[in-house]
């Protein structure tokens, strides 16, 4: 049978509590945001929503950078040698974490 002869419903399933690393369960508002139509990055509603969230990124981080964003990225993403970091060790992936970075020289604190 090829794909022209069968077409293929909604994927549907029982909701599941995710208490792994990854992925992790989302609020149903984050879930409708996902499947909303796509808008432009010159789109001035996209350019309103991004304000919005920056407006509340810097209240989040008690900042008052105008340029407050969020970059998607592992755990370690965006670390450079010499920064400082707090890492909160609450099982298998923190200690991991703390472990890498007080192997490191590189970073603030590491190499010890």
């Amino acid at each position: 049978m090829t794909s022209t002869d069968q077409t293929l419903g909604q994927l549907s399933h029982d909701p599941r509590v995710l208490l792994g690393p990854r992925p992790s369960n989302i609020h149903p508002r984050v879930s409708q945001a996902m499947i909303s139509p796509i808008l432009g990055c010159l789109d001035p509603k996209f350019l309103m929503i991004m304000d919005e969230t920056m407006a509340l990124l810097r209240h989040l981080f008690q900042t008052e950078k105008e340029r407050t964003i969020t970059l998607p990225g592992t755990g370690m993403a965006g670390m450079e040698p010499g920064d400082e970091i707090i890492v909160g060790i609450h099982g298998f992936f923190g200690q991991r974490r703390a472990d890498i970075f007080f192997a490191n020289p590189n970073y603030a604190g590491g190499g010890n």
